[in-house]
């Protein structure tokens, strides 16, 4: 009996003071500019960050905490507030990231990237190129090789670019056409809610590339698509996480994706460049990779 004691105790202390718990990572949209040898960060919305919980990288390297500071305010740093961080390195500013020093892994909360044109000691208000906030993009380059739904073919509905999933369940997010692939379609799922839409105005035609990029911006709760680097479609979706990944992603082809138990979803057709990004890309970012090309 005693011993029965002693093993329910250790696997109650296992229980209670061993397993870690799941860290909420904090949201944060900022805008990021810079001038000369000097990076500002402005706290537009999301969750305040304590002293010591997160640095700045510049290049790939981290800004000492010496040289970040405060501007008219004091932590922990909040929307609406503005942090300066001083950069020593001698080469020019092109990469600039906010870490969030999680437990156990560093999060990057927001980026920014920069033209080469002016150096540091070049003091001109150089607004960045892009910035990005929390949330998700999906873009791919697809071209149809035939009308994209011929004869009004039942079995090619929803013709698939990429999901992640393998059944209305558990997909986390689908970039396809819709189900008369008559415009392109970007679809996500929360944590409580599913089916929640863009779509484009733009209907494919065949032979023709086209740049398609989805957006689930997080900090005002938008799901957007865009065709050729032009937003087309949004809806307001809420500030909810998207649904954990399945860890099954399928591309699309001829042949049809497996999805809910069946071979369908056909995409008769060239898919290019296809990347994801647990960031939303600001609509200039997807309108420099539009105007680079088809990869």
């Amino acid at each position: 009996m005693v011993a029965l004691v002693l093993i329910a105790a250790v696997i109650a202390y296992v229980f209670v003071f061993q397993i870690p718990t799941i860290e909420k990572i904090p949201m944060v949209a900022a805008d990021i500019t810079k001038n000369g040898s000097q990076v500002s960060l402005f706290f537009k919305n999301g969750d305040p960050l304590e002293q010591g919980r997160f640095y700045v990288t510049v290049n790939g390297d981290r800004v000492s905490d010496g040289n970040i500071s405060l501007v008219g305010c004091s932590y922990p740093w909040s929307p609406g507030e503005q942090l300066v961080a001083n950069y020593s390195g001698t080469s020019a500013i092109t990469d600039v990231k906010l870490v969030y020093m999680g437990k156990p892994t560093s999060v990057v909360l927001a980026s920014a990237y920069f033209s080469t044109h002016s150096g540091n000691t070049t003091h001109v208000n150089n607004t960045s190129l892009y910035s990005r906030y929390p949330g998700l993009t999906v873009e791919a380059w697809v071209k149809w090789n035939v009308p994209s739904n011929p004869g009004n073919d039942t079995t090619s509905k929803w013709a698939t670019i990429v999901v992640d999933g393998t059944t209305d369940s558990n997909r986390r997010y689908h970039l396809e056409h819709d189900q008369y692939n008559t415009v392109f379609e970007f679809t996500i799922s929360t944590v409580t809610k599913n089916y929640l839409y863009a779509y484009s105005t733009t209907k494919p035609v065949n032979g023709t590339w086209y740049y398609i990029t989805g957006v689930y911006n997080k900090t005002p709760g938008i799901l957007a698509i865009s065709v050729n680097g032009i937003g087309q479609g949004r809806n307001t979706v809420g500030t909810e996480e998207l649904r954990a990944s399945p860890g099954k992603y399928q591309i699309g082809g001829t042949t049809g994706i497996t999805f809910n138990g069946g071979n369908q979803r056909k995409f008769n057709g060239e898919i290019r460049g296809l990347k994801t990004y647990e960031e939303a890309l600001s609509q200039p970012e997807i309108l420099a990779h539009y105007t680079a090309g088809v990869p």
